[in-house]
């Protein structure tokens, strides 16, 4: 299995629209091959980081779809710092 998260840090003013993008990109997603899963974007408690998170069979499932896992370099409008992006493989068994 092969998991990747991205923290997104928007301003206040645009939580909503960044929250409303990432439920898309989720539908997206999930319908590509090897998509096990996408969890709705995940507020932080004090609400300053939007949290994404997907699960795939494996790393060429998700590199499959076109998405690039390189660092960003850039700030992207809407948000207040560079979006991190995070992965894991795991050999543990998906449904586990």
């Amino acid at each position: 299995m092969f998991v990747f998260m991205t923290l997104h840090y928007p301003s206040a003013e645009a939580v909503e629209a960044l929250a409303d993008g990432m439920a898309q990109m989720r539908g997206w997603m999930e319908s590509q091959p090897g998509c096990l899963g996408v969890d709705p974007p995940l507020l932080t408690e004090d609400g300053t980081c939007l949290v994404g998170y997907s699960r795939w069979e494996s790393k060429e499932a998700l590199l499959a779809t076109g998405i690039d896992l390189d660092t960003l370099t850039e700030t992207p409008s809407g948000e207040l710092r560079q979006r991190q992006r995070y992965f894991l493989t795991s050999s543990r068994n998906a449904s586990a």
